[in-house]
């Protein structure tokens, strides 16, 4: 699901950890380093204004639908002596959970870009109203198309009418297509902010080794996305598979790692899972083994 992030945001995701680490190591920030860090930043807070940019033309567009939406509600009104009162369905999208964990101190400046996903949510819920709307208004209008369709063997004169609403139905559902698209592309844009904040600052939160199969100990993620790293040793070509499952029900949750394996390390991210959970793992034997390690936003 991150095949879709811009090369840049992908670009800044592996830069910022690899320069952190290392700037950990070294014990100190250059004057070089730190300049460097400042453009990144630079960088990033354009892509914010421009995403700003983007929600103002939106929200023009969602006042012409609306416009647009009203017109059709005064012809609704002249055919209401002909059909029943049509009822709109309202649904309401799930708030996205708002990133809010501090980064290191190093990365402090960062703390801006987290807050930004507050607003990136705010956008794809105004988004999901309009989807809603346009979506009850092409119900109204199949609604209203089927019985002008039975009234139409009466009423000869209702044709052009039923031909009119299909093509207000048809200009509604590409405005519904649209702004479908223009949703999942603002999920994927706060998806790689969450992922941008949790590799700036990463924490191994648990650690287990082992070999065979068998079940890890249970342990607790608070937040979400989280990744799994792995490594293998064996001196022989074997499968190699990670199971998450929840702790308390022993619910399956995710096959996380599916694969044959010799001396190998992998990673993957883990996203929607959170809680008291536990890893079925099967692997290389005795005397070879395995190791997990669960990395997640570093306070």
């Amino acid at each position: 699901m991150y095949g879709k992030a811009p090369r840049i945001g992908l670009a800044l995701l592996i830069v910022f950890p690899v320069l952190f680490l290392s700037l950990g190591c070294a014990g100190g920030v250059s004057q070089e380093e730190y300049s460097k860090v400042e453009s990144d930043l630079a960088e990033v807070q354009s892509t914010v204004t421009s995403l700003e940019k983007e929600k103002a033309s939106l929200e023009a567009q969602l006042s012409e639908a609306r416009g647009r939406v009203a017109t059709l509600q005064q012809e609704k009104a002249s055919l209401e002596s002909q059909i029943a009162t049509l009822q709109a369905q309202e649904t309401k999208v799930s708030q996205l959970e708002e990133a809010n964990s501090t980064l290191k101190e190093q990365v402090s400046s960062l703390q801006e870009q987290v807050g930004a996903l507050a607003t990136e949510a705010e956008k794809v819920s105004r988004l999901q109203d309009q989807i809603d709307s346009l979506e009850s208004q092409a119900e109204t209008l199949k609604a209203a198309k089927a019985i002008l369709e039975t009234e139409a063997e009466k009423v000869p004169s209702l044709e052009e009418r039923i031909e009119g609403l299909e093509a207000a139905k048809a200009i509604l559902e590409a405005q519904l297509s649209a702004l479908r698209e223009e949703k999942a592309s603002l999920e994927d844009r706060i998806e790689e902010l969450e992922i941008f904040a949790l590799k700036a600052s990463p924490s191994v939160a648990v650690t287990f080794t082992g070999s065979g199969h068998i079940g890890t100990e249970p342990f607790v993620v608070d937040s979400s996305p989280w990744m799994l790293e792995w490594q293998t040793l064996s001196g022989y070509w074997c499968d190699f598979a990670v199971t998450l499952r929840d702790a308390r029900t022993g619910e399956t949750l995710e096959r996380l790692v599916d694969d044959r394996v010799l001396n190998q390390t992998g990673s993957t991210w883990v996203a929607g899972h959170v809680g008291t959970l536990y890893f079925e793992v099967t692997g290389p034997v005795q005397p070879w083994g395995w190791t997990l390690r669960v990395v997640v936003q570093g306070s």
